[in-house]
């Protein structure tokens, strides 16, 4: 297998287009410096990737003309703003990042902590392990949607494939046409829309909850105590959860 390598000083963000297949890989480096190593089977394929620098901007550019694969591994500081667009690669980022925007047509998107993120696929799994700043958008079609938590503003869609928060402070709308949908502990705000997937939020910190549910075939489940009113200026949880045909579970975390 043939490599090819790069490295770029006081990088601020960093953007990899065109990678059909393969692997892109972004870790930690030790210093404001980005470095980057392409391994691919295909050495011609390795010598048309274009690399670019321009203000703090590195840019990994992989031809389109070539049905070549590649896997690609970056260091860079945390922090960084990222960005990449893939055919059927995975992408996976172990390292803290800055703002955040990946698409995907049927590869993997695997993320610890960002900044802010918009994430598309067509049919692979969006795993984040939170989400900070002010918003988030996570798209999948048929694949499945995991983020551990977030206080950011977050717009989840997928069509068949599951939607799942383990903890959310911020604000969620989530739409779903069979994939069920469940928030392990809310103390925030959740609106939950299915065809035919189930929703499941538990309400954590004792929180009053204000519930709006319906169903149209499927069960409501409810495992709060019920409460008074919260006053003025009280925190609660705000729930509104819809389903054609699938149940709905709401329950103390």
């Amino acid at each position: 297998m043939s490599t090819r390598n790069f490295y770029y000083d006081n990088v601020e963000a960093i953007a990899i287009r065109g990678l059909g297949s393969g692997e892109i890989r972004i870790s930690e480096s030790d210093d404001r410096g980005v470095s980057g190593t392409v391994s691919s089977d295909n050495e011609h394929y390795l010598d048309q990737i274009s690399l670019e620098e321009s203000d703090g901007r590195v840019q990994v550019i992989f031809p389109n003309h070539f049905n070549a694969g590649a896997e690609l591994d970056v260091q860079v500081p945390a922090g960084i703003a990222f960005e990449a667009t893939t055919g059927s690669a995975n992408v996976s980022a172990d390292v803290a990042l800055g703002p955040t925007r990946v698409t995907t047509g049927s590869g993997d998107v695997s993320l610890d902590a960002v900044a802010e993120l918009q994430a598309t696929t067509g049919s692979g799994d969006i795993s984040v392990q939170t989400i900070g700043g002010s918003a988030g958008q996570v798209n999948s079609g048929s694949g499945d949607i995991s983020i551990g938590g977030t206080g950011a503003a977050v717009q989840a869609k997928s069509a068949s494939g599951d939607l799942s928060i383990g903890e959310l402070w911020g604000v969620l709308r989530a739409n779903t046409a069979s994939g069920d949908i469940s928030v392990g502990c809310t103390t925030g705000s959740v609106e939950g829309r299915s065809s035919s997937g189930d929703i499941n939020i538990a309400v954590g910190d004792d929180l009053p909850a204000w519930l709006d549910l319906n169903t149209s075939s499927g069960e409501v489940l409810i495992g709060l105590d019920a409460g008074e009113q919260p006053e003025d200026g009280q925190p609660y949880a705000s729930i509104r959860a819809t389903t054609a045909s699938g149940d709905i579970s709401v329950s103390r975390a």
